[in-house]
């Protein structure tokens, strides 16, 4: 299932994934996660506006691919980590100009190491964690 928020992002703030727009400061090099509840309320006080603000570490920052899983529509972004229906275990990159899937677990023995995620979006079963997650 592809999906129009391709234009979101997520990043961590303090070890909690924000997601939202990606504004990154021209004079601090800061990068800021914007919920998109805020965008509706520019004009709040500074306090409001903060509380939809977040700082986020630049490293964490991944944009969504516009893709989901079809079966619980959850969004996948650049950096997660996804199995396939074979229980083969892949990375999502940008790649040479297209979201791919990078082989981490090659339990199939696919011929390929990259390999592009429009190709094989229905064989991905689930997300299971992401690069920046000690977890997985």
């Amino acid at each position: 299932m592809y999906n129009r928020h391709r234009f979101l992002y997520r990043g961590k703030d303090n070890g909690t994934w924000e997601y939202g727009n990606l504004h990154i400061c021209e004079t601090t090099n800061h990068h800021h996660i914007i919920n998109s509840n805020s965008v509706a309320d520019e004009c709040a006080e500074i306090n409001l506006v903060k509380a939809y603000v977040h700082e986020v570490d630049p490293s964490t920052v991944g944009q969504c691919t516009g893709y989901a899983i079809g079966t619980t529509g959850v969004f996948i972004y650049k950096d997660d980590i996804v199995r396939c229906y074979d229980e083969s275990t892949h990375e999502i990159i940008w790649r040479n100009g297209a979201w791919q899937l990078r082989v981490i677990d090659n339990t199939q023995n696919q011929k390929f190491r990259y390999t592009m995620l429009d190709d094989r979006i229905f064989y991905i079963a689930e997300i299971i964690g992401n690069i920046h997650d000690k977890d997985v």
